[in-house]
Parts: C-alpha cells; sequence; structure tokens
C-alpha cells in the first residue's frame, strides 16, 4: 500500500514540476508581450506627439508660395501617408495589448494548474506520512507486544 502511495506521490511531483516549468514559460511570455505593447504604447503616444506639427511644418512648406496642384497633391499624400503609418502603429498596440491579454490569462490559468498540482502533491504527503506513521506505529506496538510475550515466557513457573 505505501509503495502505491509513494508512486502516485512521485507521479504527482512530476507533473507539479512540469506546471512549474510551464508557468516559468508563460512568466516569461507574459513579461514579453507586456514589454512589447509597452513600447509600442510610447512609439503611439510619440508619434501622436509630433503628428500635427509634422503635419504643420509641410504646411509651413508652401505658406505664402504660389503652388501648382502637383504640388497640392503631393503633400495631401504626404499627409495621408503619415496618418496612415500612426494608423499602422495605433493598429500594431491593439495587436500587442490584445496578446499581452492572452498571455496574462495563460499565465494565470499556469499559476492555477501549478497551485492546484501542489495541493494534489501535498495531500499524497500527507497521506503518505500518515500511512508510514501507522505502519510504525504498528511495528512499535507488534515489536512492544513481541517483546512482552517473550519476557513473559521467560517468567513463567516451571
Amino acid at each position: 500500500m505505501i509503495d502505491k502511495l509513494n508512486m502516485l506521490l512521485k507521479v504527482k511531483k512530476l507533473k507539479e514540476a512540469e506546471a512549474l516549468k510551464l508557468m516559468q514559460m508563460q512568466r516569461v511570455k507574459e513579461r514579453e508581450a507586456r514589454s512589447a505593447a509597452d513600447r509600442s504604447r510610447i512609439i503611439v503616444e510619440e508619434n501622436a506627439a509630433t503628428l500635427e506639427p509634422r503635419s504643420d511644418a509641410l504646411y509651413a512648406e508652401i505658406m505664402g508660395k504660389t503652388i501648382d496642384l502637383t504640388c497640392l497633391d503631393e503633400l495631401k499624400l504626404r499627409l495621408v501617408a503619415m496618418q496612415k503609418e500612426h494608423d499602422r502603429l495605433k493598429d500594431k498596440l491593439q495587436r500587442d495589448e490584445l496578446a499581452h491579454e492572452k498571455a496574462d490569462s495563460a499565465l494565470k490559468l499556469a499559476i492555477r494548474d501549478h497551485d492546484e498540482r501542489v495541493r494534489a502533491s501535498q495531500k499524497y504527503e500527507i497521506l503518505t506520512d500518515d500511512l508510514m506513521g501507522t505502519i510504525i506505529r504498528q511495528r512499535e506496538h507488534a515489536e512492544e507486544a513481541e517483546i512482552e510475550d517473550r519476557t513473559t515466557r521467560g517468567r513463567r513457573p516451571e
């Protein structure tokens, strides 16, 4: 019986170790995803902060000048390109934030799984320890009974 419990305890410990490894990997992935989202957020904020001054600078180049329609069309294209680039950066930020949310959820799941595995291992440790204690007490009791039986047999009158 104790051998079976010890074997089950070893299996539980292996599963606990696997869950720990998975949790550590998920923690690294979550940290990387958070960093990527933070970097994207900074880039979007910086781009947004300079978007209007850059647009103004483009307009300043043509202010007070006589220009043809080609130059005006080129200005519009440059402004649209700047806005599209900003939109692309915002989309990347959204993707990075979503990836972080998924990584965070996976980490929380891995933590819960690891906690469950630890509790399962602890239950088997308690069972094994209790059973071992019972076996030891039974053996001690049997040894005491045997010693008592031998000493009482040796004292019997002839």
